[in-house]
């Protein structure tokens, strides 16, 4: 009785692991930069660059004012379709330097930090995933919020995002 219940469960087994899996279901193709920068072209706020690669930035105090952590009042005016449009292209990777200009530079670092976890969190609740959005804090001079488009994944993860 054991033997014959041994041999059914190794029958079952070899069934089993003969089943083809599911077939993943492939990525939409790689859309032309003409498309992208159309499609992109119409987020409000955004400047997008005139050469390869793509950048869309958010200049000036267009989303966070000097020295603010938090974005200005109707910042998620500019952050929602910005996260729709990114969420639109799952085969897309982008770098985001989250920047930020002030003094003391400690302050600065701290800034641009803060920024980039309340973005990390910000983009991760509307489901984008950490490794198609690189998050990384800068401090300096330029847009506050920069994304530059890259058709692969980033090799070493440094955002605050992939941190955690």
């Amino acid at each position: 009785m054991l033997l014959r219940s041994l041999a059914l469960l190794l029958l079952t087994l070899t069934l089993v692991a003969c089943v083809p899996s599911a077939p993943q279901a492939p990525l939409p193709e790689r859309p032309d930069l003409d498309s992208l920068r159309l499609s992109f072209g119409q987020l409000p706020g955004a400047v997008l660059s005139t050469t390869e690669p793509l950048v869309v930035s958010y200049p000036g105090e267009i989303l966070f004012s000097a020295g603010a952590v938090l974005p200005l009042a109707g910042g998620t005016e500019l952050l929602d379709p910005l996260a729709a449009q990114l969420a639109a292209y799952p085969q897309l990777y982008f770098s985001a330097r989250v920047r930020a200009a002030a003094e003391p530079a400690a302050y600065a670092v701290q800034l641009a930090t803060a920024r980039t976890e309340l973005l990390t969190r910000y983009f991760r609740r509307r489901g984008l995933d950490a490794s198609r959005l690189q998050l990384t804090p800068e401090v300096g001079d330029g847009p506050p919020l920069e994304l530059t488009l890259r058709y692969e994944p980033a090799s070493s993860p440094t955002s605050a995002a992939e941190k955690r």
